[in-house]
This record gives C-alpha cells, structure tokens and sequence, in this order.
C-alpha cells in the first residue's frame, strides 16, 4: 500500500512539473493552443478508470470513461447524446454490472494468538500472528 502512494506522488509530481513547463512554453508562437483543463480532467479521469479497473469497481469505470466522452463530444461527434443521456447510461450500466457481477470486496483476515498453547508458567512469552491476503498471495507475520 506504501508503495502506491510513493508511485501516486510521483507522478502527480511529475504532471505538475510537465503543467509548469506546458505554461512557460505555451506563451511561445510555435507551440499548439491546448486546453490545459480538459488535458487535466482527462488526466484524472485516466487515472480514476486505472484505478476501478485494479478494484474492480464499475463505477469508478464508466462515470470517467462518460465524462470523458462529454468534454470530448465535438471530436468524437455525439453531442446529440452529451451530457445527459450518456451520464444516464453509464449510471445505468454501472449498476447493472454490479448487480451481475458483484463488488468485488477486499478479504482482510487479521487474527491474533496471544499465549494459545503455551503453559501457563511462561506468560511472558507472547506470540502474535497476522495474516493478510492478496490476489491469491498469502503473508503472515510473525510479531
């Protein structure tokens, strides 16, 4: 878990230094006019759809994937259907997936033995177990 806050640091550092640069440089002629707030959305969004996929969660999907078809209607040509219909359906789909197929919940098993099995004339001897289960892996600590 550490270790996707230190990658989730980086790279929004890194999206930062890259938005510094975008607006020194954009002042410059030769460089194309981008909309650095739909840039920044679609970032988010990106980075939201990443993450319901590794969860397995629907709607952390499908709402990015329609708010990013609505700041992206005139390219992809489906103003016709912008914002609403396309919220909707994806408000739709997203329950419907997850009904079907269930949310997926994170098994956490904790569990301690604290002087189980041990005579009584040594209390002082502690011993404490936690495990921790991940896509299929198993961890137990010995504390």
């Amino acid at each position: 878990m550490k270790e996707n806050k230190n990658i989730s640091k980086v790279l929004w550092g890194l999206l930062l230094i890259i938005a510094a640069i975008y607006i020194i440089v954009s002042r410059y002629t030769g460089f194309p006019r981008i909309n650095v707030f739909k840039l920044l959305l679609t970032i988010l969004f990106v980075f939201m759809i990443i993450e319901g996929m590794r969860t397995i969660d629907f709607y952390k999907i499908l709402l990015p994937a329609a708010c990013i078809c609505i700041i992206y209607d005139k390219y992809l040509r489906i103003t016709a259907i912008t914002p609403w219909p396309v919220l909707c359906a994806a408000l739709l789909a997203s329950i419907g997936l997850t009904m079907l197929f269930g949310k997926k919940e994170k098994q956490h098993i904790e569990f301690k033995v604290n002087n189980y099995g041990i005579p009584s004339g040594t209390s002082d001897i502690v011993l404490d177990i936690k495990g921790q289960t991940s896509f299929g892996a198993i961890s137990i600590y010995l504390v």
